[in-house]
């Protein structure tokens, strides 16, 4: 059998976020592992610590900074000539899209904010939306939490989640902001740290791949028992051992709704205000609060300690969240673009 050609296509960064980036490489890795065989190449707009993210991993990609791609991806096209191309980008342009679709027999297109798209022969829309794209001709659509896709450490932790943590009094706080972090989120969430730590409690902070930030100045925080993360794959284990989480509204929410965590989302970029306002209203596996340079101090803190002290709504949390997604989005995914 011959080998299914897949290119990969995302963009990630300090300004971008990470999400496209991890969901393409685990994506990526699940292919290349597959009983399948497949020959994959991962095509990324990115910065410095996305190729060093990349370059530590088993898969073969081309990198090229934020906004100059289109001149060297045409050459990698024509010489790898692919059968499917799968775009992981925010909101890919039709002229892009228009372009992909001639170099490939099957056009894959992740859908996170639910845009109608004419050009494309499967689209994904992974995430809890007030309404789903409409298909056009003979699309393929996918739906739902049934395809987000979670990475390995994840599942597997997932395997033996339980609900645990919302039965017992808070006593770990996780913070996530997502993949990386700039420095205006950062100074924010250091004061809503300062704020919940007088309840002695202990605060994991993930930072993330990449920030602009200075860790060398917030010793004291490290000294009253908070814990700096930078990035990591084992993400997994901080969110399955935290009693309650403080998360950004973007691939998290899901992660952490998959291990039974609750949270209190806030968005850190536009988009995310919509994402985070209807996970928390269709999931119950967590609650909305707003932007988080936009939302009161106090506001902040107090909705933070209501959660802390609330542990039947924990509990709700928790289960609603273990409910929501199985783990097995790559199958079906995989089953829809590449049949056996």
């Amino acid at each position: 059998m011959d080998q299914i050609k897949i290119y990969i296509r995302s963009k990630g960064g300090l300004a971008h976020g990470w999400g496209h980036v991890i969901r393409s490489y685990t994506m990526a890795q699940y292919l290349n592992n597959g009983a399948k065989k497949y020959e994959i190449l991962m095509g990324v707009e990115g910065d410095i610590a996305v190729e060093r993210f990349l370059s530590e991993k088993k898969v073969s990609f081309s990198i090229t900074s934020i906004d100059a791609i289109a001149e060297k991806e045409q050459d990698s096209l024509n010489e790898f000539l692919p059968d499917i191309i799968i775009v992981d980008m925010l909101e890919p342009s039709d002229k892009l899209l228009s372009r992909y679709k001639k170099y490939c027999n099957k056009l894959v297109l992740f859908n996170d904010l639910g845009r109608d798209y004419s050009i494309g022969d499967v689209i994904i829309s992974p995430q809890l939306l007030q309404a789903y794209p409409k298909k056009i001709n003979e699309q393929r659509h996918l739906n739902g939490p049934d395809y987000f896709i979670l990475s390995d450490n994840i599942i597997n932790l997932k395997k033996r989640a339980g609900i645990n943590q919302a039965y017992q009094d808070v006593s770990t706080l996780l913070v996530v902001m997502g993949g990386c972090i700039n420095k205006r989120v950062f100074e924010r969430v250091i004061k809503v740290i300062h704020k919940v730590i007088e309840i002695n409690i202990k605060v994991n902070f993930i930072i993330g791949y990449d920030s602009d930030i200075d860790l060398y100045s917030y010793d004291y925080l490290k000294e009253r028992g908070v814990t700096f993360v930078e990035g990591t794959e084992n993400i997994g284990e901080f969110m399955a051992e935290a009693d309650l989480a403080l998360a950004s509204s973007g691939y998290v929410k899901y992660e952490l709704a998959a291990l039974g965590t609750p949270a209190l989302l806030v968005s850190v970029v536009d988009h995310q205000d919509m994402l985070g306002s209807v996970f928390a209203q269709k999931s119950g596996a967590a609650e909305y609060i707003g932007n988080i340079l936009n939302i009161e101090l106090k506001e902040l803190v107090d909705a933070v300690k209501r959660l802390i002290f609330n542990e039947s709504k924990r509990r709700e949390m928790s289960e609603a969240g273990l409910r929501l997604m199985d783990g097995d989005a790559l199958r079906r995914i995989e089953s829809e673009i590449a049949p056996i």
